[in-house]
């Protein structure tokens, strides 16, 4: 069995561990990031920021971390899923969609009617981390669109590039 709760500054720790499993290490899902990135942005939203616990040991099988767009001329009624992870010995169990369900039910509440995976302005992720089949599958069953191509930040120096004059 498991139960749900708010994911806040002090399971950062504990949700870093199971993004070192689960996300590749150029992706940076640290502790440190955790509450830079998500925790402390202005857009985070504790309401919809969920971790599901196993009620016997409280152990975190895995979170859910939201953000809403404060920036209603560009992004109104928006929000993101910045990131997401469930432990891999964990994952196929419903825990990833219970998650993102319960989310979205809190997020509705809010008023958002539209929520996009990652790509948010202090992201982790500009979109599907590591897209798949199996992952671009996992979102579709959930009533997300997936579009066409992979999506990739860039970044450049525009400094000390010679190639940018």
């Amino acid at each position: 069995m498991s139960v749900q709760k708010a994911f806040t500054k002090e399971q950062c720790a504990e949700a870093a561990k199971i993004c070192e499993k689960v996300f590749p290490s150029k992706y940076f899902v640290t502790e440190n990031n955790l509450e830079r990135k998500l925790i402390n942005d202005a857009d985070f939203c504790p309401e919809a920021s969920l971790c599901i616990c196993d009620k016997d040991t409280g152990k975190m099988l895995g979170f859910i971390g939201t953000k809403i767009s404060h920036n209603r001329e560009l992004y109104p009624d928006t929000a993101w899923l910045s990131v997401l992870a469930v432990d891999k010995n964990e994952q196929r169990k419903g825990y990833g969609s219970a998650l993102v369900k319960a989310a979205s039910d809190r997020l509705a509440l809010l008023g958002v009617k539209n929520i996009i995976v990652g790509e948010d302005f202090v992201n982790f992720f500009s979109g599907i981390p590591e897209p798949d089949e199996a992952k671009t599958d996992f979102f579709r069953s959930l009533g997300f669109w997936v579009g066409d191509g992979n999506h990739y930040d860039l970044e450049a120096d525009i400094v000390n590039n010679p190639k940018i004059e």
